[in-house]
């Protein structure tokens, strides 16, 4: 599996038009953001009881999202807001949906307001094929998601270069969507495959804002652990899923099982698709190495159906050991979801938790974070994972990954950080 690693830098421009302060800030995917209410003022700290927060993804609609100094309990978000002792709004886990324009207003005038504007950057390798039979090619893919009122991007607002930080230009796709801003480097069309590649975004003078770096096919894998684990994967196949969102999360799937030492004496990983009726397609002892894995991951095509979340997870289906599963060897589950189960779920997710396997939650679209919660491991801020689209799984790519090698590493994971190939 490729080593993604980003590295990200905050970037604040100040600048005062008609007493309003605008405050420019870019953040990674589940990073925690604290947007302040303006700059350090010689007057005194702020009252926050004064304070109001209100948001925009785009200029059409305002949300309050926070009054009195109070986060307003009607928002969508808040269980992820609070506002500091600085009156500063705190967004935990910022995701793509947090991107627009949030606005400080103080003493209830728009005389005295503070914008910030919260972009979110990333880079993240996309596992493509034109058709069943060709190659596995990879493409890197570099976005800005800004505030839809910002003008719109411009040409090489986002540059890739190499390690020797000569920019490249073969292999590279611009396109942008309203103020966002997106680049694709096609891995395949460089000279130095095993190079690394850095995506980064320039501002108007042309200097570095944010970067971005990966360095494809490092030997090795990014959780390295001596522990067991047996994991498997339960996959919503229901009709719901059109066939290219099923070929992404097969690419995300893929990109998981990269992240792990497949083996007999190391992880093993069972998968089974699940609509009307539940189909393992492998057990957990089925692959001994991790390129016989994936080649299977890679032949999984789409079933249809209804959506039985319950009949999937009776634990005497896939969790036993007449198919590979060991006693000495930590027990997780990940369910993948784009709705509700036509079925019940509560007991026997119950049962599997209560006989010791971890269970993870990953939902798209229709999938209620309630009823996500209702299946996951406790705590549901690491096992809980939901996003709107298809295309938005590369956001939680890195922060289920690091949970789930902690998962593997067991209690005592916490005195070691997760470990990344050089």
């Amino acid at each position: 599996m490729a080593l993604l690693e980003l590295i990200f830098i905050s970037v604040l421009q100040f600048g005062v038009v008609n007493s309003q302060e605008k405050i420019y800030r870019i953040f990674q995917p589940e990073q925690n953001a604290t947007l302040p209410c303006g700059s350090p003022s010689s007057s005194g700290p702020l009252q926050c009881s004064d304070i109001s927060w209100l948001y925009n993804r785009d200029p059409s609609e305002t949300v309050m999202e926070a009054s009195s100094g109070e986060v307003k309990q009607t928002s969508s978000r808040a269980d992820r807001l609070s506002l500091n002792s600085n009156c500063s709004l705190v967004i935990k886990r910022v995701t793509a949906e947090d991107v627009g324009l949030y606005t400080c207003r103080r003493g209830g005038s728009d005389c005295s307001e503070v914008n910030v504007y919260l972009s979110v950057f990333t880079v993240f390798p996309t596992l493509t094929r034109s058709d069943p039979w060709s190659p596995i090619e990879v493409r890197l893919e570099c976005s800005l998601l800004r505030y839809r009122g910002l003008s719109s991007c411009q040409p090489n607002s986002l540059r890739w270069v190499n390690e020797t930080g000569a920019v490249i230009t073969d292999g590279v796709t611009e396109s942008s969507r309203d103020a966002d801003c997106f680049s694709d480097l096609n891995v395949a069309r460089q000279r130095v495959y095993n190079g690394k590649f850095s995506c980064q975004s320039a501002n108007e003078e042309n200097n570095k804002d944010i970067q971005g770096d990966y360095t494809p096919f490092q030997t090795g894998t990014r959780c390295k652990t001596t522990a067991k684990a047996d994991i498997v994967l339960l996959v919503d196949d229901s009709g719901s899923i059109y066939p290219e969102n099923f070929i992404t999360l097969r690419c995300f799937i893929a990109d998981i099982v990269g992240m792990f030492d497949i083996g007999p004496d190391r992880i093993q990983i069972g998968l089974t698709q699940y609509s009307d009726d539940p189909k393992t397609q492998w057990h957990l002892n089925a692959h001994r190495t991790k390129k016989s894995l994936l080649n299977d991951v890679n032949e999984l095509q789409p079933i249809g159906g209804h959506n039985n979340t319950g009949s999937a997870t009776h634990p005497e289906k896939n969790f036993k050991p007449e198919v590979g599963m060991r006693e000495d060897s930590r027990k997780i589950g990940i369910l993948f979801t784009d709705g509700d189960s036509f079925d019940g779920v509560d007991m026997p997710s119950q049962n599997l938790r209560d006989n010791g396997t971890e269970l993870y939650t990953i939902g798209v679209d229709g999938a209620h974070v309630n009823y996500l919660k209702s299946i996951a491991s406790d705590p549901h801020d690491t096992h809980v994972y939901y996003v709107s689209d298809f295309d938005d799984l590369r956001y939680i790519f890195t922060s289920l990954t690091d949970n789930l090698c902690d998962s593997i590493k067991g209690p005592e994971s916490f005195l070691t950080q997760m470990e990344l190939s050089p």
